[in-house]
């Protein structure tokens, strides 16, 4: 039985659409470590690690919506922590609000454990994807990529 032309472009065009999601970056929450791998040892870093003194080193922060990285080097968390210390709140709505924890990469705790607060981007006009998360015991976690990854920056 000869396959019909129709059959024929339907499996190209599924072809097609699976070799375009191969090469589309992965969106599963991935949690990253929290000190850099054996690379680190020789130079190579690819994933950001907690340099210490709430400094989070080889962060590429990529804005959301052109897919374009924007910033590449550390991200001192230090100016954040300050605003929040002394109750300032960032003018995004959701600053200083309850965090869900919807995507589960933190430890789960009960509602209303967390707080999120926006980490300002260079370079981008709104809140960005930087983000800190604090919990009510003192733990600290740092988001470069819109909560699909956490790194613990508080010391523990």
């Amino acid at each position: 039985m000869k396959p019909s032309a129709r059959t024929g472009y339907l499996i190209m065009a599924l072809f097609a659409v699976y070799l375009v999601m191969a090469q589309m970056p992965s969106r599963n929450p991935t949690p990253l470590p929290d000190a850099p791998q054996d690379a680190a040892s020789i130079g190579i870093i690819t994933r950001p690690y907690y340099a210490g003194d709430f400094k989070v080193a080889d962060v590429t922060v990529v804005d959301i919506n052109t897919g374009q990285a924007i910033f590449l080097g550390t991200v001192d968390l230090r100016p954040t922590l300050e605003r929040i210390a002394a109750g300032q709140k960032h003018p995004h709505r959701n600053d200083g609000e309850v965090f869900r924890n919807a995507g589960r990469l933190l430890p789960r705790r009960p509602s209303g454990y967390y707080r999120e607060y926006v980490v300002p981007t260079p370079g981008i006009s709104g809140p960005g994807p930087q983000r800190l998360v604090l919990g009510t015991e003192g733990e600290v976690y740092y988001t470069f990529d819109h909560y699909d990854s956490f790194i613990r920056v508080d010391g523990e």
